[in-house]
């Protein structure tokens, strides 16, 4: 049946938040058909147990596939695999986050008005800010539509866009089928940022809900306890090697160098922010990490040697960077 297929991605610890995602998309108001397509990613609890606490009303809109633990990223790519024909439009949503009555109703009415993607405002349940107000996306410098009060085509570069401080979070994304249906996702943490640069090479028309239409769960994949924390590198070295390939495989232009030429700066400095609050608190970097940025992107040997680090240091502590005992990296 033509409609509106709900990908989700499922690996959970805690019970009930994928029962609370699927009922969000099922109370979806003027939305037509929906299908709800789950992946269960090997999750701790598994997703059986989560849907049978669904009525059977509600079951009958839900197709599960399952895969042995990979990724969000596979996973989501599984569960597109695994949508029925004639889809019409496609939506993510991820288990622990959940919908306004209105999304997909709105989405679709800025879809239909000539765009391939549409994505909104979303807030963290912590976190006092909109994401729109935390990257200073500002609507009102965009155009609107027209169709509905509050949806804007987005004006500028989108690439581009995303380079400086993607707006777009992944569970308020909706898009057609036929036109970005077969994209998939990288098999690399951070997945949905490179999926957003893939997305904008192929030059869509975007267009967004300047309305918080989302409300983000506590997360449980890659989100870590702050910038001080060890995994914090691994992050860090995550996002570095999709600025490096995206220099190396994208035509970029001359102003998109220079910007991600100061992306990967501040990601080199942030890396070493980690490094030295590590240090500073008694706790062991992983060098393995460490090793493997050096090796993906070589300026970082001297950022963690030079003037850099000890300003770094200056900055964060009152006094320069220093490491008191020999470190090895190994390898």
């Amino acid at each position: 049946m033509p409609g509106t297929a709900v990908i989700i991605p499922f690996f959970q610890r805690e019970a009930g938040v994928l029962v609370a995602a699927i009922r969000s998309a099922l109370a979806q108001r003027d939305a037509g058909a929906i299908t709800i397509v789950v992946c269960d990613d090997g999750s701790p609890i598994p997703a059986d147990a989560e849907l049978a606490a669904l009525a059977p009303e509600e079951r009958e809109h839900v197709v599960l596939v399952r895969q042995a633990n990979a990724g969000a990223g596979p996973a989501r790519n599984a569960a597109l695999d695994a949508m029925p024909p004639g889809i019409e439009w496609i939506a993510f949503l991820d288990s622990d986050d959940r919908w306004g009555p209105d999304h997909i109703a709105r989405s679709l009415a800025a879809l239909r008005a000539g765009h391939d993607l549409c994505f909104a405002d979303v807030q963290r349940d912590t976190e006092a800010l909109t994401h729109f107000q935390s990257a200073s996306f500002r609507p009102e410098q965009h155009e609107p539509i027209g169709a509905l009060p509050g949806l804007y085509r987005f004006n500028g570069d989108f690439l581009t866009q995303n380079l400086a401080l993607s707006p777009v979070s992944i569970s308020s994304v909706v898009m057609r089928a036929d036109t970005l249906g077969d994209l998939r996702f990288p098999t690399m943490a951070f997945e949905d940022l490179m999926y957003w640069f893939e997305a904008a090479r192929r030059g869509p028309l975007v267009a967004f809900d300047g309305t918080l239409q989302v409300h983000y769960g506590s997360g449980n994949i890659t989100l870590t306890e702050g910038w001080k924390a060890p995994r914090e590198l691994q992050n860090r070295l995550a996002y570095h090697r999709i600025f490096k390939q995206v220099w190396r495989d994208f035509a970029l232009t001359r102003p998109q160098r220079a910007l991600l030429t100061r992306r990967m700066t501040q990601s080199r400095r942030w890396f070493c922010m980690t490094v030295l609050a590590l240090l500073h608190s008694g706790r062991t970097p992983n060098w393995q990490v460490v090793a493997a940025f050096v090796a993906l992107d070589p300026i970082m040997l001297r950022t963690l040697t030079g003037r850099a680090f000890t300003e770094i240091g200056r900055r964060l502590f009152g006094r320069p960077a220093s490491i008191r005992r020999p470190v090895s990296i190994p390898e």
